[in-house]
């Protein structure tokens, strides 16, 4: 895997909102599993910077956002090509000043990189660009705290609030930046000062903080043709077929308005609303990624008792009382996913991807004791 990576990665391509492609590099199921395992048990275990807000628990864009609320300049910058820029090298660095050999480094950094470089797509990728971070983080923030300046970064975006030189406060941040081999992407750096709209991560943060007016818009215009010509018709006319799918779309995206703005009463009854209109559609049948089919696909063989399990994990599984059929739904998910992990923790030798894996994984001591080898 370390050093075939062609074969263990599936790339395309998706829209950006903003224009253009973006290139994704999705690792194949079983790469994707050592990358989890290297994220919880190596990564995991190092603390990032208290300024980062993305990819971490009990972080968010409402935590990115609410510290630069009702200020006189708020700047938004964005760093180019944020994942492609952090190279081989550099992730060869970060496993070093862990403590690990150079050796092991490399191999680590072989499994955690492609084309040289972190992958969008890999479920490590986030975590070692917030540990890349972390020095940058440290280094901004003395001299903002100097300035009495607000000071957050979400994964690329770069926020800084407070009374001060925009201009010249781009510069520095430019400077700091030229140390770790980044660059600020001019296209997309925002001045906003108090008499303008001041937003950050898709978040307005003036006097309160809520989604911007074109995304509230959105919602206002679906919710009235749903509510005037009925759930039916308005699918209809916007060439949408699956109604729950639809609906339950649109039900996340006014939930994740209410968490920004909790006192949004127009929101609420659109919640109430559409949780009515939820109940009264028939559920289609979720489609799990860890069924054996998805594996097959990628090459994966699976013996008869694997089958036997899989059929009747729904007669084995029993749910704890939940507030709603939502959370139940999730739990669900989330429950067979783990339970067929363990399957594929047991079947793992009999996939012939086995015989591909470098043997030098399952004998350096350094990077995991026998009895946490994840398989």
């Amino acid at each position: 895997m370390a050093h075939c990576p062609d074969r263990f990665y599936k790339t395309y391509y998706i829209k950006k909102s903003s224009g253009g492609k973006r290139k994704i590099s999705e690792p194949t199921a079983p790469l994707k599993y050592i990358q989890k395992c290297i994220l919880d048990e190596i990564l995991k275990k190092n603390e990032v910077s208290e300024y980062a807000t993305a990819y971490i628990n009990k972080r968010s864009v409402k935590d990115n956002a609410q510290i630069h609320q009702n200020q006189k300049i708020v700047l938004s910058l964005d760093i180019k090509d944020f994942f492609p820029s952090i190279r081989k090298k550099h992730v060869v660095e970060i496993f070093n000043n862990m403590g690990y050999s150079l050796d092991v480094s490399h191999f680590l950094s072989y499994l955690c990189c492609y084309d040289c470089c972190l992958p969008q797509g890999a479920p490590t990728s986030p975590y070692l660009s917030n540990l890349y971070m972390l020095k940058f983080d440290l280094l901004l923030s003395e001299y903002t705290k100097q300035k009495n300046i607000n000071y957050t970064r979400y994964a690329d975006d770069i926020t800084l609030s407070g009374d001060f030189d925009p201009h010249e406060m781009i510069k520095i941040v430019r400077e700091y930046l030229k140390q770790f081999e980044l660059k600020i992407n001019s296209k997309k750096t925002r001045i906003a000062r108090q008499n303008a709209r001041q937003e950050t991560t898709g978040i307005v943060v003036n006097s309160h903080m809520q989604i911007s007016k074109t995304e509230r818009k959105k919602i206002r215009q679906q919710m009235y043709y749903i509510k005037k010509f009925g759930i039916k018709s308005h699918m209809s006319y916007i060439h949408k077929k699956e109604k729950y799918s639809y609906l339950c779309s649109l039900y996340g995206k006014i939930n994740f308005a209410l968490y920004i703005n909790p006192n949004d009463k127009e929101l609420k009854d659109y919640c109430v609303f559409l949780t009515d209109l939820l109940q009264s559609c028939d559920r289609p049948t979720p489609r799990y990624m860890m069924n054996s089919e998805y594996y097959e696909e990628e090459g994966w063989h699976f013996s008869n008792d694997y089958y036997d399990k899989y059929d009747s994990f729904n007669d084995t599984y029993e749910p704890c009382e939940y507030e709603n059929e939502y959370e139940y739904i999730e739990e669900f998910e989330n429950s067979k996913n783990d339970y067929f992990n363990n399957i594929c923790k047991q079947n793992y030798f009999s996939n012939n991807f086995s015989e591909e894996i470098d043997d030098n994984f399952f004998d350096c001591d350094e990077i995991l004791n026998d009895d946490e080898v994840p398989f």
